[in-house]
Protein backbone atom coordinates (compact mmCIF):
# COMPACT_ATOMS: atom_id res chain seq x y z
CA UNK A 1 0.00 0.00 0.00
CA UNK A 2 0.92 3.57 -0.78
CA UNK A 3 0.67 6.49 0.71
CA UNK A 4 1.11 9.32 -1.59
CA UNK A 5 1.25 12.90 0.00
CA UNK A 6 -0.09 14.67 -2.96
CA UNK A 7 -1.22 18.74 -3.19
CA UNK A 8 0.24 19.62 -6.58
CA UNK A 9 -0.48 19.61 -10.28
CA UNK A 10 1.98 16.25 -10.42
CA UNK A 11 -0.33 14.31 -8.03
CA UNK A 12 -3.52 14.34 -10.72
CA UNK A 13 -0.45 12.40 -12.88
CA UNK A 14 0.26 10.20 -10.71
CA UNK A 15 -2.96 9.09 -8.99
CA UNK A 16 -3.78 8.48 -12.98
CA UNK A 17 -0.99 6.06 -13.81
CA UNK A 18 -1.67 4.21 -10.09
CA UNK A 19 -5.20 3.52 -10.77
CA UNK A 20 -4.16 2.23 -14.08
CA UNK A 21 -1.61 -0.03 -12.61
CA UNK A 22 -3.85 -0.90 -9.70
CA UNK A 23 -1.98 -0.10 -7.53
CA UNK A 24 -3.50 0.33 -3.95
CA UNK A 25 -2.75 3.97 -2.69
CA UNK A 26 -4.06 6.48 -0.66
CA UNK A 27 -3.93 10.40 -1.21
CA UNK A 28 -3.66 12.61 1.68
CA UNK A 29 -3.97 16.31 1.16
CA UNK A 30 -3.56 18.65 3.71
CA UNK A 31 -7.02 21.48 3.29
CA UNK A 32 -10.52 21.13 2.17
CA UNK A 33 -9.68 23.10 -0.68
CA UNK A 34 -8.19 20.59 -2.10
CA UNK A 35 -11.33 17.83 -2.04
CA UNK A 36 -12.55 20.13 -5.40
CA UNK A 37 -9.17 19.93 -6.85
CA UNK A 38 -8.84 15.89 -6.46
CA UNK A 39 -12.77 15.15 -6.31
CA UNK A 40 -11.82 12.65 -9.18
CA UNK A 41 -9.99 10.16 -6.30
CA UNK A 42 -12.29 11.07 -3.26
CA UNK A 43 -12.24 7.35 -2.59
CA UNK A 44 -8.84 7.61 -2.17
CA UNK A 45 -8.64 10.39 -0.55
CA UNK A 46 -7.80 11.57 3.18
CA UNK A 47 -8.33 15.29 4.43
CA UNK A 48 -5.92 17.18 6.91
CA UNK A 49 -2.50 17.70 8.03
CA UNK A 50 -0.70 15.10 8.99
CA UNK A 51 2.27 15.59 11.53
CA UNK A 52 5.07 12.40 12.75
CA UNK A 53 2.96 11.04 14.26
CA UNK A 54 0.06 11.09 12.53
CA UNK A 55 1.45 9.65 9.69
CA UNK A 56 3.11 6.77 11.65
CA UNK A 57 -0.24 5.30 12.66
CA UNK A 58 -1.80 5.98 9.37
CA UNK A 59 0.37 3.99 7.90
CA UNK A 60 0.68 0.95 10.59
CA UNK A 61 -3.28 1.06 10.35
CA UNK A 62 -3.61 0.76 7.24
CA UNK A 63 -0.25 -1.23 5.94
CA UNK A 64 1.37 1.35 4.12
CA UNK A 65 4.79 0.42 2.90
CA UNK A 66 6.18 3.04 0.72
CA UNK A 67 5.18 7.02 1.25
CA UNK A 68 5.39 8.93 -1.97
CA UNK A 69 6.09 12.78 -1.38
CA UNK A 70 5.22 14.83 -4.03
CA UNK A 71 3.99 17.88 -2.17
CA UNK A 72 4.69 21.51 -2.98
CA UNK A 73 8.24 22.52 -3.01
CA UNK A 74 7.64 24.71 0.24
CA UNK A 75 6.07 22.08 2.12
CA UNK A 76 9.12 21.28 3.76
CA UNK A 77 7.39 20.78 7.50
CA UNK A 78 5.76 17.98 5.72
CA UNK A 79 8.14 15.93 4.06
CA UNK A 80 10.20 16.23 6.85
CA UNK A 81 7.86 14.75 8.68
CA UNK A 82 7.42 12.26 6.22
CA UNK A 83 11.13 11.51 6.08
CA UNK A 84 11.13 10.91 10.25
CA UNK A 85 7.99 8.85 10.03
CA UNK A 86 9.34 6.54 7.61
CA UNK A 87 12.66 6.15 8.54
CA UNK A 88 11.28 5.17 11.79
CA UNK A 89 9.18 2.79 10.37
CA UNK A 90 11.91 1.29 8.35
CA UNK A 91 9.57 1.81 4.97
CA UNK A 92 10.73 3.56 1.91
CA UNK A 93 10.42 7.32 0.98
CA UNK A 94 10.49 8.59 -2.42
CA UNK A 95 10.32 12.17 -3.20
CA UNK A 96 9.55 13.75 -6.27
CA UNK A 97 10.11 17.68 -6.55
CA UNK A 98 9.71 20.31 -9.38
CA UNK A 99 12.58 21.38 -11.35
CA UNK A 100 13.96 24.14 -10.09
CA UNK A 101 13.85 27.36 -12.18
CA UNK A 102 16.61 29.08 -10.02
CA UNK A 103 19.26 29.14 -12.65
CA UNK A 104 17.65 31.89 -14.56
CA UNK A 105 19.24 35.26 -14.48
CA UNK A 106 18.43 39.01 -15.36
CA UNK A 107 19.47 42.16 -13.78
CA UNK A 108 15.61 42.45 -12.62
CA UNK A 109 15.47 39.42 -11.14
CA UNK A 110 16.70 38.75 -7.36
CA UNK A 111 17.20 36.15 -5.47
CA UNK A 112 16.24 35.69 -1.76
CA UNK A 113 16.14 33.25 1.23
CA UNK A 114 13.57 34.66 2.86
CA UNK A 115 9.85 36.97 2.93
CA UNK A 116 12.12 38.86 5.28
CA UNK A 117 14.90 39.41 2.85
CA UNK A 118 11.89 39.93 0.23
CA UNK A 119 10.29 42.84 1.76
CA UNK A 120 12.85 44.42 2.95
CA UNK A 121 14.44 44.57 -0.37
CA UNK A 122 11.07 44.89 -2.83
CA UNK A 123 10.69 48.35 -0.54
CA UNK A 124 14.19 50.11 -1.62
CA UNK A 125 13.16 48.98 -5.19
CA UNK A 126 9.46 50.27 -4.80
CA UNK A 127 6.26 51.44 -3.11
CA UNK A 128 4.04 49.30 -4.94
CA UNK A 129 4.72 45.37 -4.36
CA UNK A 130 2.57 42.61 -6.06
CA UNK A 131 2.62 39.44 -4.05
CA UNK A 132 2.10 35.77 -4.80
CA UNK A 133 3.25 33.84 -2.19
CA UNK A 134 0.46 32.73 -0.86
CA UNK A 135 -1.42 33.74 2.00
CA UNK A 136 0.33 31.25 4.66
CA UNK A 137 3.00 33.88 4.50
CA UNK A 138 0.68 36.94 4.43
CA UNK A 139 1.31 38.07 8.31
CA UNK A 140 4.97 38.44 7.10
CA UNK A 141 4.21 41.15 4.98
CA UNK A 142 1.11 42.87 6.72
CA UNK A 143 3.56 45.11 9.01
CA UNK A 144 4.58 46.76 6.06
CA UNK A 145 1.29 47.85 4.84
CA UNK A 146 1.68 50.92 6.19
CA UNK A 147 5.08 52.28 4.56
CA UNK A 148 4.25 50.56 1.15
CA UNK A 149 1.17 49.89 -0.93
CA UNK A 150 1.34 46.01 -1.30
CA UNK A 151 -0.98 43.86 -3.03
CA UNK A 152 -1.75 40.40 -2.71
CA UNK A 153 -2.99 37.17 -4.62
CA UNK A 154 -4.41 34.52 -3.04
CA UNK A 155 -7.09 31.53 -4.15
CA UNK A 156 -10.44 32.56 -4.51
CA UNK A 157 -11.79 31.68 -0.49
CA UNK A 158 -13.86 33.92 1.90
CA UNK A 159 -11.85 32.22 4.98
CA UNK A 160 -8.43 33.82 3.43
CA UNK A 161 -9.88 37.09 1.73
CA UNK A 162 -11.09 37.66 5.73
CA UNK A 163 -7.59 36.74 7.04
CA UNK A 164 -5.80 39.46 4.68
CA UNK A 165 -8.42 42.00 5.87
CA UNK A 166 -7.86 41.03 9.24
CA UNK A 167 -3.92 41.99 8.83
CA UNK A 168 -4.53 44.89 7.09
CA UNK A 169 -4.33 44.26 3.37
CA UNK A 170 -6.61 46.80 1.82
CA UNK A 171 -9.82 45.42 0.06
CA UNK A 172 -8.89 46.60 -3.22
CA UNK A 173 -5.58 45.14 -2.55
CA UNK A 174 -6.52 41.57 -2.15
CA UNK A 175 -7.03 40.05 -5.54
CA UNK A 176 -8.66 36.42 -5.20
CA UNK A 177 -8.71 34.53 -8.59
CA UNK A 178 -7.60 31.11 -9.17
CA UNK A 179 -4.72 30.33 -11.39
CA UNK A 180 -3.34 29.50 -13.99
CA UNK A 181 -1.51 32.90 -14.45
CA UNK A 182 -0.43 33.26 -18.24
CA UNK A 183 1.93 35.73 -19.07
CA UNK A 184 -0.47 37.62 -20.02
CA UNK A 185 -2.39 38.24 -17.36
CA UNK A 186 0.32 38.84 -15.20
CA UNK A 187 1.51 41.50 -17.31
CA UNK A 188 -2.51 42.47 -17.24
CA UNK A 189 -2.60 42.82 -13.09
CA UNK A 190 1.18 44.09 -12.69
CA UNK A 191 0.17 46.89 -15.47
CA UNK A 192 -3.21 47.33 -13.24
CA UNK A 193 -1.93 48.00 -9.90
CA UNK A 194 1.65 49.70 -11.09
CA UNK A 195 3.60 47.64 -9.30
CA UNK A 196 7.22 48.05 -9.32
CA UNK A 197 8.29 44.70 -8.39
CA UNK A 198 6.77 41.62 -7.49
CA UNK A 199 7.94 38.52 -5.08
CA UNK A 200 6.67 35.03 -5.85
CA UNK A 201 7.88 31.83 -4.97
CA UNK A 202 10.83 29.77 -7.22
CA UNK A 203 7.52 27.34 -7.59
CA UNK A 204 9.12 25.78 -11.14
CA UNK A 205 7.38 25.68 -14.34
CA UNK A 206 4.27 23.86 -13.55
CA UNK A 207 3.81 26.37 -10.64
CA UNK A 208 3.87 29.48 -13.11
CA UNK A 209 7.14 30.77 -12.61
CA UNK A 210 8.35 31.20 -16.01
CA UNK A 211 5.22 33.06 -16.90
CA UNK A 212 5.74 35.60 -14.20
CA UNK A 213 9.72 36.02 -14.67
CA UNK A 214 8.91 37.21 -18.36
CA UNK A 215 5.87 39.58 -17.67
CA UNK A 216 8.07 41.25 -15.50
CA UNK A 217 10.96 41.08 -17.70
CA UNK A 218 9.03 42.32 -19.88
CA UNK A 219 7.31 45.16 -18.28
CA UNK A 220 10.49 46.30 -16.74
CA UNK A 221 9.16 45.06 -13.21
CA UNK A 222 11.51 43.88 -10.68
CA UNK A 223 11.25 40.15 -9.36
CA UNK A 224 12.25 39.05 -6.31
CA UNK A 225 12.24 34.89 -5.60
CA UNK A 226 12.09 33.45 -2.22
CA UNK A 227 14.23 30.25 -2.76
CA UNK A 228 13.48 27.19 -1.43
CA UNK A 229 14.40 25.43 1.96
CA UNK A 230 16.77 23.26 2.09
CA UNK A 231 15.27 19.71 2.78
CA UNK A 232 17.71 16.40 2.96
CA UNK A 233 15.95 14.17 0.95
CA UNK A 234 16.84 10.36 0.82
CA UNK A 235 15.82 9.70 -2.83
CA UNK A 236 14.06 12.72 -5.01
CA UNK A 237 13.88 12.81 -8.59
CA UNK A 238 12.78 15.56 -11.09
CA UNK A 239 11.39 13.25 -13.39
CA UNK A 240 7.74 12.20 -12.84
CA UNK A 241 7.99 9.02 -15.63
CA UNK A 242 11.34 7.92 -13.85
CA UNK A 243 9.48 7.92 -10.41
CA UNK A 244 6.56 5.93 -11.52
CA UNK A 245 8.92 3.38 -13.28
CA UNK A 246 10.65 3.05 -9.25
CA UNK A 247 6.95 2.18 -7.97
CA UNK A 248 6.14 -0.11 -10.29
CA UNK A 249 9.92 -2.14 -9.38
CA UNK A 250 8.81 -1.78 -6.00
Amino acid sequence: MILVLGGTKEAHELCDYLIAEEIEFYLSVATDYAIDIFKAYDKYMIVGKLDKNGIINFCEKNNVDLIVDITHPYAFMVSQNAIEAASEMGISYLRYERQSSSAYSDENIYYVETHEEAIKLAMTLSDKIFLTVGSNNADIYAPYNQSVDIFIRILPKSDLVKKCEDLGFKNSNIIAMQGPFSKALNKAMLTSTNAGVLITKESGNLGGFMDKLEACIELDVKLIVVQRPIVNYPLMFNDIEVLKRVIREK
